[in-house]
């Protein structure tokens, strides 16, 4: 049963502690709480304290939450310095044969260009040894002579490439709620809730309106269920309010429309690790 403005007076509910639907059931059931946080960073703005705001609002667990982690990788190349470093580290840099040493050459052959045409443009002196030694040594010549050594000898440098790992991605988090108001009591929560989470997503401006001091942060919290996987402290990215999505209704008292719905995208501050997995993050 919704709770009346008196009982909600009675109860001690601030006007930013607001939940919907009226009648959530706190007490046994599964829900989950949207609690605002001034971030405070350290000087060199690496560490973050925040500290509650006192605000919160609290909304049943809507279908569909999807927790995405993603762990990035890129592509390199070992090329011919990871193939010296491979030999060195076995031992058998001292066994090369002559057949290694042709490939070496003919992989660097662009490198060897580059000492030529220098060469070459210190004995032709003035501006016309300059000119040819430029011309050789730009990267198309370059590489097309690295493209010529390789087509006359039916094959190319092994780039030995591998994954190396980077780092873990931040993750995102995104929610979407339908409220349909039951009563004049929850369609004003409704208005509420929506300013709440605009507002607390917004910068504020400083007292000489030449900076912004940055917005709140969110602490999401799931209650009566310890089953979900946890979220840390998360921005607010984005926040989109749909009127009316299924019918052009409203309410006769303040002309309220009768369904609000609510997406909400969040990004996590900082990435996590193993101990944070263990923690249920």
């Amino acid at each position: 049963m919704a709770i009346s403005d008196e009982q909600r007076r009675e109860q001690n509910f601030s006007p930013v502690d607001l939940r919907y639907p009226g009648d959530l059931n706190v007490d046994s059931g599964p829900f989950m709480t949207f609690s605002t946080q001034r971030p405070v960073y350290d000087v060199v703005g690496t560490a973050l304290r925040s500290t509650p705001t006192g605000e919160a609002v609290t909304l049943y667990v809507p279908t569909g939450y999807a927790v995405s982690d993603s762990i990035n990788y890129e592509s390199a190349e070992g090329g011919l310095a990871g193939y010296l470093i491979d030999r060195f580290s076995d031992g058998s840099l001292t066994d090369i044969s002559g057949e290694d040493v042709k490939e070496i050459a003919q992989q660097n052959a662009s490198s060897i260009l580059t000492g030529a045409a220098a060469a070459l443009g210190a004995v032709a002196g003035g501006t016309g040894g300059a000119v040819v030694g430029g011309v050789l040594t730009s990267s198309a010549v370059s590489g097309e002579v690295a493209n010529r050594a390789s087509r006359s000898a039916g094959k190319v440098a092994n780039p030995r490439q591998y994954m190396m790992f980077k780092a873990p991605e931040m993750r995102t988090f995104s929610f979407a709620f339908s409220m349909i108001p039951q009563n004049e009591t929850e369609a004003n929560d409704a208005i509420r809730i929506v300013k709440f989470f605009r507002k607390a997503s917004y910068p504020q401006l400083s007292a000489s309106t030449y900076a912004y001091l940055f917005p709140d942060l969110f602490k999401i919290t799931f209650g009566n269920n310890d089953s979900m996987i946890k979220i840390p402290e998360v921005a607010c990215t984005g926040v989109e309010t749909t009127y009316n999505q299924n019918a052009q209704s409203y309410f006769v008292r303040g002309n309220i429309p009768v369904q609000i719905d609510i997406s909400l995208s969040f990004q996590e501050m900082k990435a996590i690790s193993r101990a944070d997995i263990d923690e249920g993050f």
